[in-house]
């Protein structure tokens, strides 16, 4: 639940960054561009769409860390956290780097992740940065949890 809220929230931000990321790629992709939602209400659907299957990954193994390791149950709370907040920084990483990239480099060099008909193709960009940081920072957030977990188990 907290990875499709995350999603929802997370996409609600990049949206605002660049609407068409979703309008030309993200509701496409997901095979949701003709519902008769408000696109506020597609961004949401996508954003669970996204993430849930993540925390779904993350939650399994991080429980069968925890269903291994009863005593260390008690640290979920400190593993959700920390994959949390590994994701969130992921994505802030991702957007700093976007930046970076675009300023050092320019939107030239990026043409091959422009979709057809981009009108403003440096946030469109800009976003596919955040989103593959998140993406990271969920896959580091994971290792660092399960490295929380190992050294607890170590130290007990």
């Amino acid at each position: 639940m907290l990875a499709a809220v995350y999603g929802v929230i997370h996409d609600q931000i990049t949206y605002s960054l660049s609407p068409e990321y979703y309008q030309r790629f993200k509701f496409i992709q997901f095979g949701i561009g003709h519902w008769l939602l408000p696109e506020r209400w597609l961004v949401a659907v996508t954003g669970v769409m996204a993430t849930v299957w993540v925390g779904a990954l993350a939650g399994l193994w991080l429980g069968i860390l925890g269903y291994w390791r009863p005593q260390l149950f008690k640290q979920r709370g400190r593993m959700v956290l920390t994959l949390l907040g590994s994701a969130i920084s992921g994505g802030l990483s991702g957007y700093l780097a976007g930046e970076l990239w675009l300023t050092e480099y320019g939107i030239n060099s990026l043409q091959h992740w422009i979709w057809p008909g981009v009108q403003a193709p440096a946030a469109f960009v800009l976003v596919g940065f955040v989103h593959a940081g998140s993406y990271a920072g969920a896959v580091v957030g994971v290792l660092l949890a399960t490295i929380l977990v190992v050294r607890q188990q170590a130290s007990q």
